[in-house]
């Protein structure tokens, strides 16, 4: 009587190894390539949200510029509306804003500046005190004003924001010469 030899044999040691090797390579590179995809959808989708803020407060400041006040052509006092630094834009304006109080109050003017980091729109009365300031925009970095001069009766003010992602949002207007300081 002859003896069969059993044939059927496992994995070696060093095969186990290698295949623990190889699985621990590919679930280090799918994890890997998993994080730096949210990461980068993260990033991306922050920094779509801000443009879409940032478009919103450059529509406050918009709604600002255009409203026309009357009172400031006929009544023979300065007939400036857009007061621009580097860093801030002020525009003389009507709006009524609600305190903290509950009450409504009449601005004359809006400045616009940046903040720790904030983009922060001030309402102002007519004697300059703060009636209310409301944030705009977070996670921004600067805004900066420039004016260029057109022609001799016309300027072009040009406000950009930048945000911390790099982002950056951008509006200009053309207004009469008399209507910036």
């Amino acid at each position: 009587m002859t003896t069969r030899k059993n044939t059927v044999r496992g994995m070696t040691i060093v095969e186990l190894l290698l295949a623990l090797a190889l699985l621990s390579g590919l679930v280090f590179a799918s994890v890997s390539w998993t994080t730096a995809t949210a990461r980068t959808h993260a990033v991306e989708g922050g920094r779509a949200s801000w443009e879409a803020g940032a478009a919103r407060a450059l529509d406050v400041l918009d709604d600002a510029v255009f409203v026309e006040d009357r009172r400031l052509q006929g009544n023979g006092r300065e007939r400036w509306r857009v007061d621009a630094t580097a860093d801030s834009i002020s525009v003389r304006t009507r709006e009524l804003v609600t305190a903290p109080n509950g009450t409504l109050l009449v601005s004359s003017r809006l400045r616009v500046l940046v903040t720790r980091g904030n983009l922060y729109a001030v309402y102002l009365d007519d004697n300059d005190r703060e009636l209310l300031t409301r944030p705009l925009l977070g996670e921004t970095e600067s805004l900066e004003v420039s004016i260029i001069e057109l022609d001799r009766r016309e300027l072009e003010i040009t406000v950009t924001l930048l945000g911390v992602h790099g982002a950056s949002a951008v509006r200009s207007w053309r207004l009469p010469k008399e209507a910036v300081r």
